[in-house]
């Protein structure tokens, strides 16, 4: 271990001499006290593996390192008599350590800021009301800590915390070892959407923990004899358990037929026990008096959520949740939907646990099987889940079959007792080196979910809007908000006492009227009503029609039935006027700047361009918004033509928002905002309008671009060090355009800058720059290359000298570096900085009158927060079809639940008309679900061209 141990430092960036001879020396003495002592160091002797390797890796190192250091503290802390309920105490401490660390820190959106309002207030939540979790969450405001939203958000971190030694005390009961009850509880704790869960105020941490807690009763019953006093209280506590859960949610209720059969399956002679029938009845009857609440509150007057429970009718469809009813069971049909819906939960699972350990519980469940009742039980929960969730019309489903992950995380535990079937000499030895390997996909999983559960951490952008909206709002305004962001602006209002002079309405959906439509016609209302002003938090292009001007506030849009000449005070003012025909236009009065500090590639820049026409305009004339570097070329940008100029008051002024990311592959340095105008013609020409000066742009700002924080995600990671300190980090391929591969080369910069020459077969045929001496970051360096063509990649310095790479035993050679070989076509296209479409599946040929699949394939390049919609179009010279516009997964995995790493498998089933013909062409473009924005493709060539739908 000290020979590994000073390696390891030695190879790190930058090198670590003296903390490697140090920790050598230390773990010298250490061995030798341990060996002089007894200990059991057999593990140990695993670091040789890495010590003797031949090449520089860092997996290579994580993996030999913790195969080694684990199984050796399992050995020497494995005959401690009270490990079980310390197991339990750590598991809970860890937990939610873990869950502390990564909360999120204020105001959510959507449901969980409903959680947020119902809890302080003791408001009546969505159907069915969630009667015992608001109760709960009204406890947790009363904590004197932070501020309430916090506070709220601690309940789902101590609710998941509290899951995880139940489900660890579970598998222990199934396997006998102490081990696989940690095992399951840590595959459960990392797995994505519980840990999401598990930093957040929601109802879904509760519904998980009261299935682990039925799962741990029932287990508990059928391991116990027949008829016996242990079995009585099992079978009594699975009664109180699954009451409280269904009284929680009702979802948990269809586990009772599975739950009924495995009890009389294990105990027949309970059929004849009558009298003991009425405790366990009462025992599963009494959690529902908790849903009394629902009916005080009605009566008394809920400050939240009661406006529409004024009878007992309505009261009791509220508890029923009967507004649901018609989304159970939707997709039971055979048709081609429901087949897709089955696969959507299989990338569910993958997107939870990933595919290692779905094997690993596939195994485990293996393992199980000769224990007909146990295997039952967990595979009859799973079975359940997926068919419910698989035929449930609703949004979402990564939250809904949340308790399908227990048997799976349980499953996951019990395959640690394959060593128990092996002949080995000796089984604990065995135990902790198959231990330390299952914990390798456990501890990958945590490591893909931790940046992103951190950068949440530090999410205040709920807040943010909705602050900078009740904030500019004008005096006794009326904004009208989509349910992701009424409920943290009436969060504000309620528990906060921000703006009550603002009235805050929530629009529902109205019924067979689409949202487009629906969002006009009730402006419109509330224009001709006239007595507030309006403020809105959705755009859509219907709003094109309307006859009213549209001005960002906040990050919401202001209403104006007509023209205003008054010019926001919060501006940066510039007062540049460009001419054409010596004539001045148009009046860049001034602009708003909102973006990250620092700025990185990937992240999104917001500015608001006041602007005037001085006269009447003759024509549609467009805007410019661009982020350039020295060379002039754009490295982000946003255009927007106004067709309605010519309808627009000389003097008036209107205030334009422009939204784009930093492309992924710009360089750190600083870079300039520039803001014009010009004209195009039906030719597809363009003029720019000019200063006085002669210029055709007006500098904005100027804006330091650092490097990117975390490494780029890539779907073939390497890893190649150069002498410089650069290190080779991972490659991606392109062949979105027909006329060239793009390769996306991922670095992490070096001491010094240095230039890439990429090599297609042994012929050079692209140069590229990676900064140096930017304090660590990453940069994306993108280069063009023949498709099918061998690629090699060699560094050279700036003066031309060719750059070493770390060979074998540490050796420095000059050398070019292989590229893993692209075969067939490969799509690498980043959307904004968010997601990367990685994969299309199309069929060649579609048949008229049937369905035709489109398959997507994203991959999420950061944590995301917004709800985007992907759009398929499919269009030829005889085929005219309406885009398939779905949140990805038919629904199941929105965007703002993906973290970075996340590969989410986006179908589109398109059927054909009767009239179509001849060849047609696939388009895939992604927009922002409220405000249509369109999240723009990052590569250069297509966002030059404008396109937002990228033929594929």
């Amino acid at each position: 271990m000290a020979l590994f141990a000073l390696r390891v430092c030695l190879e790190a960036t930058p090198p670590r001499p003296w903390w490697g001879v140090s920790l050598a020396l230390l773990l010298t003495v250490l061995s030798y006290l341990g060996w002089r002592l007894g200990a059991e160091a057999t593990p140990l002797w695993l670091a040789w593996v890495y010590v003797l390797w031949p090449c520089s890796s860092p997996p290579m190192a994580v993996v030999v390192g913790e195969i080694a250091l684990l199984a050796w503290f399992v050995l020497q802390i494995g005959r401690w008599p009270r490990l079980p309920p310390a197991a339990d105490v750590a598991t809970f401490a860890v937990a939610l350590s873990l869950y502390l660390a990564t909360l999120a820190p204020t105001i959510l959106p959507a449901d969980s800021g409903e959680f947020q309002i119902v809890g302080p207030l003791l408001g009546v939540a969505h159907p069915p009301g969630y009667a015992l979790f608001t109760l709960l969450a009204k406890l947790f405001s009363l904590l004197p800590v932070g501020e309430v939203a916090w506070r709220l958000n601690l309940m789902g971190a101590v609710t998941g915390a509290l899951t995880l030694p139940v489900v660890g005390r579970t598998a222990r009961r199934l396997s006998g070892s102490p081990w696989a009850g940690i095992l399951a509880a840590a595959a459960l704790g990392v797995s994505t959407t519980f840990w999401s869960q598990s930093t957040t105020i929601n109802i879904r941490s509760l519904t998980v923990l009261f299935t682990a807690l039925c799962c741990d009763r029932l287990v508990l019953f059928l391991l116990s004899p027949a008829g016996s006093k242990r079995g009585d209280r099992a079978l009594l506590g699975l009664a109180l358990a699954f009451g409280t859960g269904v009284a929680h949610h009702a979802s948990l209720a269809f586990f009772a037929p599975l739950f009924l059969g495995l009890i009389v399956w294990h105990d027949p002679g309970l059929l004849r026990r009558v009298r003991r029938w009425p405790r366990y009845v009462g025992a599963f009857l009494a959690p529902f008096l908790v849903d009394l609440y629902i009916v005080i509150r009605a009566i008394t007057g809920a400050p939240f959520g009661t406006d529409a429970l004024v009878d007992a009718g309505r009261v009791i469809d509220h508890l029923l949740g009967k507004g649901f009813g018609g989304d159970m069971f939707a997709f039971l049909r055979l048709d081609r939907v429901l087949w897709e819906r089955f696969l959507v939960v299989g990338n569910i699972l993958d997107f939870q646990f990933g595919v290692v350990l779905l094997i690993v519980a596939l195994g485990g469940f293996l393992l199980l099987w000769p224990r007909r009742k146990l295997a039952a039980l967990l595979g009859g929960m799973w079975a359940v889940m997926v068919f419910v969730v698989a035929t449930y019309r609703a949004p979402q489903s990564v939250e809904y079959l949340m308790p399908a992950y227990v048997p799976v995380a349980l499953c996951v535990g019990y395959a640690l007792t394959l060593p128990q079937r092996l002949p080995a000499a000796d089984i604990g030895l065995a135990e902790a080196v198959w231990l330390a390997v299952l914990m390798l996909p456990v501890g990958y999983l945590a490591g893909r979910n931790l940046p992103s559960y951190r950068l949440l951490h530090h999410d205040r952008s709920a807040r943010e809007y909705a602050e900078s909206v009740l904030s500019s709002a004008p005096p006794n305004a009326h904004i009208i908000a989509n349910w992701h962001w009424y409920t943290p602006l009436r969060y504000l209002q309620l528990v906060e006492g921000w703006r009550p002079d603002v009235e805050v309405t929530y629009l529902y959906p109205q019924g067979a009227t689409p949202m487009p439509q629906a969002w006009p016609q009730r402006i419109a209302r509330e224009v001709r009503d006239g007595r507030r002003p309006l403020i809105v938090t959705n755009y859509y292009p219907t709003y094109l029609d309307l006859p009213y001007r549209f001005e960002p506030i906040g990050e919401a849009f202001l209403v104006r039935a007509g023209p205003t000449h008054k010019v926001p005070g919060d501006l940066t003012r510039v007062d540049a006027d460009f001419y054409r025909d010596e004539q001045p236009k148009v009046r860049i009065i001034g602009y708003r700047l909102h973006c990250p500090s620092p700025l990185r590639p990937g992240d999104r820049l917001t500015v608001d361009l006041a602007w005037q026409p001085l006269v009447r305009l003759e024509r549609g004339y467009s805007f410019f918004v661009h982020l350039v570097g020295s060379d002039g070329v754009p490295l982000g940008q946003r255009d927007r033509r106004h067709d309605a100029a010519p309808t627009y008051e000389p003097g008036e002024v209107l205030v334009d928002r422009y939204e784009f990311p930093v492309f992924l592959t710009a360089s750190p340095g600083d870079y300039r905002l520039l803001a014009g105008v010009y004209l195009t013609y039906d030719d597809g020409s363009w003029e720019r309008l000019r200063r006085a000066d002669g210029s055709d742009a007006l500098p904005l700002a100027e804006l330091a671009l650092a490097p990117g924080a975390l490494p780029p995600v890539t779907m073939h990671p390497l890893y190649y060090p150069l002498v410089n300190g650069a290190v080779m980090m991972g490659v991606d391929y392109d062949d979105t355009l027909p006329v060239r591969r793009r390769v996306y080369l991922h670095w992490r910069v070096g001491r010094r800058p240095a230039s890439v020459i990429l090599y297609a077969d042994g012929q050079p045929v692209a140069v590229g720059s990676i900064p140096g001496d930017c304090d660590g970051g990453y940069v994306t360096v993108a280069l063009d290359a023949p498709a099918g063509a061998r690629l090699e990649v060699e560094v050279r310095d700036m003066a031309g000298k060719l750059s070493l790479r770390r060979g074998w035993w540490g050796v420095y050679r000059p050398a070019r570096v292989p590229l893993p070989r692209a075969r067939g076509t490969r799509h690498y296209l980043p959307f904004g900085g968010e997601l990367a479409l990685i994969g299309v599946d199309v069929g060649r040929t579609w048949m008229v009158g049937q369905e035709g699949k489109v398959a997507l394939y994203f991959l999420s390049l950061r944590p995301i927060v917004n709800d985007y919609v992907v759009s398929v179009g499919v269009r030829g010279e005889q085929v005219r079809m309406l885009p398939s516009d779905w949140v990805p997964a038919l629904g199941a995995i929105p965007t703002f639940k993906w973290v970075r790493g996340s590969i989410v498998r986006d179908v589109h089933l398109i059927a054909l008309p009767e009239e179509a013909r001849g060849e047609a062409t696939v388009t895939v473009g992604v927009y922002e679900a409220f405000t249509t924005r369109a999240l723009p493709p990052m590569d250069e060539q297509i966002a030059r061209q404008g396109m937002a739908a990228v033929p594929v």
